[in-house]
């Protein structure tokens, strides 16, 4: 029950967020996809589906909007070249700031999503 409300709540937020900086972009995920990762926040795959982490859901809506931003840059840039990260700061020019703060509290925010969406052995 609690991973359904988890889902419900980043996909209202991405939402939003689709709506603001897709216009912009000209561009648009085919689909948004949400799973416990591993290591990354987000992924972009070959058929423009966006993967986030559902543990974004518990960080704050900043860090979640950066993640979601980086993933739609990559629509019009697959790389991470210079040109991504000016069309990322031309997006949201707190980036950096919400990157650190993934990088700081990141496995402590994953691990508290496995403690609490874990499923009891039986």
């Amino acid at each position: 029950m609690l991973r359904s409300f988890l889902e419900a709540q980043i996909r209202r937020d991405v939402s939003r967020y689709l709506a603001r900086y897709c216009p912009e972009l000209d561009r648009a995920p085919t689909a948004v996809k949400l799973r416990a990762l591993r290591s990354l926040w987000g992924s972009l795959d070959t058929r423009d589906r966006v993967t986030l982490d559902l543990a974004l859901a518990l960080a704050p809506p900043a860090a979640l909007r950066y993640v979601v931003v980086h993933e739609l840059c990559h629509l019009r840039i697959r790389s991470h070249a210079a040109r991504f990260w000016a069309l990322v700061e031309k997006l949201y020019p707190e980036w950096r700031e919400q990157r650190e703060w993934l990088r700081v509290h990141g496995q402590a925010l994953k691990a508290e999503l496995t403690r609490l969406i874990q499923v009891p052995q039986g």
